[in-house]
């Protein structure tokens, strides 16, 4: 196969002098063969009626009607049978129906292009590699425009890599004897890929002021997907999975359906964490009693977005963390229910393994499992099942739509267990609603459950059996809960009403737990303002000694933007009331540049009587994302240090980024050093040519643009700067981009008598390899890596030129002469 030599750049230099060279000759425009552009330009048909390009097998990008469908083989043959052909079982894979003519071939039979078209055309894009076939659009299956069928599914490269989230805290007191308060958070999401098998750890590190370190794990498991049962199986310590049960740690197998094989048509949830800080602020997520998120923020809202899920079902419970003895906490509830599925689509899990539950002395072995189908457009069925040695559990439930009510799940669940060498049974029932009203309310949860009184999930049975009662860690003791979460707009320039409730009623003597929300937002102009109010009553205490309380809040908050510096920018303003009474307040600007943002508050507690002025910034470079925070308080004084990013390590060298995730994607582009990666200017290519990219979609088409903005000075091209790649789940994918790093040699040539060479003529170096061609005006353009010590024009009509000059005219002798 002939060697691609000629980039863009000399493409365009080779259609200019082809437009001078036939200008004197015709007003009209020809046109002619493109194919010449890849380097065969000797060989080429000026009438355009034949594709000139050597013959070969190519890697293409197909398209059908504009559609991505994949990297194919495409053989492309010689003169005498200038057709593009595809190997059969590659052509099935198009999505192309009514081809029942190539069920007589074996696999690897080549087809003829024209056959699977149903009489439409095709258009080679030789520079591109890329194939457009253009087909009636009766004869093409369609499915979810970003889906891609599993046999282009790509298992990705071996390599390590962790997501890390490192934060660093310091407050001192003022004034004389004041304390001193230090913590470091560390929190890694890794893993190592081998040949299709994913290695996961997610780890936590916490220090504190008295350099009391702890390091936990809360999973480490081994998995890979099973395409075949469009699911993955796990095997370690994690969490088992279900829509219907509690979760629990243990140590075994998970085998789980994978929804995001599945076209989107046929298709995890965590909460976004929201909140307003009164000031510069430590926020810290638990669940299950661990923390698995930690962060600093400025002044004013703030939401977490991407926490990553731990396999708990617990509530999540958030604390803001401001100056000594200052903080607030609220629990964000964290449930789900059973949605309606497909007519004839599925879902499945499987648990089977030993309890590996923090301070629990017990290693039961239990099996559970869940199964669901959807029946038809109104009617969903499922139903699941936990088992071990003295517990056993079933539940049966059913999702329906009703166009009227709305859609609705409702299940009972029972339980049978030995306690204290007693047998006993209990129920669980639970109902949630979705409506979207007529009046545009937006009903998006309200959900109910009611225990009987012996009624026990299986790791509440655990807990018990573990404390020969009910363990004050159980949820047993939670005899019905209610939530409700709808959102109001109120005409077109009314504004949005939303509102949200959540109550729990406990069997023991324990208060009941109730919180109350309601919000208001519009805006007015240019201004954008809230106003929340919200209720909150709970226990203080626990047993018979728990005593009821209560708070009320008010919050109020506007923000104006403006331009600074040319720039997007805002001042904003809150004011926070407790109870009747002011509480805080706060005025800030912030702004952003490309890649920094940045915030100044200046604000007022008066529970604590406190003023400060707060700065906080934060950097995305290309390699990690900093943060930065400075409280300067009339009573304490504080600081943070956070980082976010990857690491990722392999066989081609170690890789940053400062965006975090588990589908990365390399970009590979040899030689090529500064090009931006979809546009993004924290997002380069290094000075190997490579770039590292989180947050690919598993299962889906992935694209990757290449540009080159001239910000570098280097010679190398890119050859075709679009590439795609569709991942497996927590893969690593190396995304790889034809390139040229040869330098451009132009030299003005003559023959011996004067006359110019041949327009178009090949130029080959002294291993009889094309390097080159000659253009208008008799110019070579040439493509080494150093100077060429010879060339050589056209091997027919032969003559050569020892040791060119690029600042004189160089004689093109016959083979065998001497000279220059």
């Amino acid at each position: 196969m002939k060697t691609v030599i000629a980039g863009r750049i000399k493409k365009a230099i080779l259609l200019n002098a082809i437009t001078l060279a036939l200008w004197p000759l015709q007003g009209a425009a020809e046109s002619f063969n493109s194919s010449l552009l890849i380097g065969h330009s000797a060989d080429m048909d000026w009438d355009n009626k034949a594709i000139v390009v050597a013959p070969g097998l190519y890697d293409m990008d197909i398209y059908i009607d504009d559609e991505w469908k994949g990297k194919f083989a495409v053989h492309t043959g010689d003169e005498s049978d200038p057709t593009l052909k595809i190997q059969k079982r590659e052509a099935l894979q198009l999505g192309i129906s009514g081809l029942d003519a190539l069920n007589k071939l074996n696999d690897n039979d080549f087809v003829d292009i024209n056959a699977i078209l149903h009489g439409g055309t095709y258009k080679l894009n030789t520079g591109e590699m890329r194939l457009d076939l253009l087909i009636p659009q009766a004869w093409v299956m369609r499915n979810d425009r970003n889906w891609v069928a599993p046999e282009r599914w790509e298992r990705g490269v071996n390599g390590l890599y962790t997501n890390y989230n490192v934060n660093a805290w310091t407050m001192s007191e003022k004034g004389q004897g004041g304390s001193r308060n230090d913590s470091v958070f560390l929190g890694l999401n890794s893993g190592l890929n081998l040949w299709g098998w994913h290695f996961i750890d997610n780890s936590t590190l916490q220090r504190d002021s008295h350099n009391k370190s702890r390091w936990d794990t809360s999973s480490r498991y081994v998995e890979r997907p099973v395409v075949a049962l469009t699911s993955r199986i796990s095997v370690g310590d994690m969490y088992s999975s279900s829509d219907y049960f509690d979760n629990i740690s243990f140590r075994g197998v998970r085998l789980m359906k994978d929804k995001q094989m599945l076209p989107d048509k046929d298709q995890t949830y965590m909460p976004i964490i929201r909140g307003t800080a009164m000031a510069s602020a430590v926020v810290t997520v638990r669940q299950d009693n661990r923390v698995i998120s930690q962060i600093s923020v400025p002044p004013g809202p703030f939401a977490i977005r991407d926490l990553m899920p731990t396999g708990s079902r617990k509530e999540l419970e958030v604390e803001v963390r401001y100056g000594p003895g200052s903080a607030e906490t609220f629990t964000v509830p964290f449930a789900t229910i059973s949605s309606m599925l497909r007519p004839g689509t599925d879902d499945f899990m499987l648990n089977l393994g030993r309890v590996r539950m923090r301070g629990v002395d017990d290693d039961s072995v239990f099996f559970q499992g869940d199964y669901s189908r959807g029946v038809n457009n109104y009617w969903t069925l499922f139903s699941g099942t936990t088992l071990s040695k003295d517990y056993q559990s079933l539940l049966v439930g059913s999702a329906f739509s009703i166009p009227t009510i709305g859609s609705v799940s409702a299940n009972v669940e029972q339980s049978r267990y030995k306690l204290n060498s007693t047998q006993r049974s209990g129920e669980k029932y639970s109902l949630a609603w979705s409506k979207f009203l007529p009046t545009r309310t937006n009903i998006t949860l309200a959900s109910w459950y009611y225990r009987t009184r012996d009624y026990a999930a299986f790791q509440d049975y655990i807990l018990d059996r573990q404390n020969q009662d009910i363990s004050p860690r159980s949820s047993r003791s939670s005899r019905q809960a209610f939530s409700l979460s709808l959102s109001q707009p109120l005409g077109e320039n009314g504004g949005r009403l939303s509102i949200d409730a959540w109550l729990r009623q406990y069997r023991d003597s324990r208060p009941d737990t109730r919180q109350y929300s309601a919000g208001y937002s519009n805006s007015f102009r240019s201004m954008f303002y809230t106003v929340s109010v919200g209720r909150s009553e709970f226990s203080n205490g626990s047993g018979n000694n728990a005593t009821r309380r209560s708070e009320d809040t008010v919050n109020v908050a506007f923000t104006v933007p403006l331009s600074l510096f040319d720039r997007p920018a805002s001042i904003h303003a809150r004011s926070h009331f407790k109870d009747g009474s002011y509480a805080s307040s706060g005025v800030g600007l912030s702004s952003s540049t490309n890649l920094v943002d940045y915030s100044l508050e200046l604000s007022h507690d008066n529970n604590y009587h406190t003023r400060s002025a707060d700065v906080y910034t934060s950097w995305k470079t290309q390699y990690a994302h900093l943060n930065v925070g400075v409280t300067e308080a009339s009573d304490y004084r504080q600081g943070s240090l956070g980082a976010t990013g990857s690491v990722l390590a392999w066989r081609g060298g170690v890789l940053a980024s400062p965006e975090t995730g588990d589908n990365f994607v390399i970009i590979d582009a040899p030689g090529v050093e500064g090009a931006r990666v979809n546009s993004s200017d924290e997002t380069r290519t290094n000075s190997r040519g490579q770039a590292l990219v989180s947050g690919a979609v598993a299962y889906r088409m992935n694209d990757y643009y290449l540009e080159q903005d001239g910000t570098r000075a280097d010679n190398a091209e890119v050859l075709g700067n679009i590439a795609h790649v569709a991942p497996y789940a927590g893969s690593i994918s190396r995304v790889s981009y034809r390139t040229d790093t040869r330098r451009l040699f132009i030299y003005d040539l003559q023959r011996v008598d004067g006359t110019p060479l041949g327009f178009g003529s090949p130029i080959y170096n002294a291993k009889g390899e094309e390097m080159g061609f000659v253009g208008q005006g008799s110019q070579a353009f040439v493509k080494a890596d150093a100077p060429p010590s010879v060339l050589i024009v056209d091997k027919q009509q032969r003559c050569q030129v020892s040791k060119p000059s690029t600042s004189s005219v160089n004689v093109c002798r016959p083979s065998g002469s001497k000279g220059k």
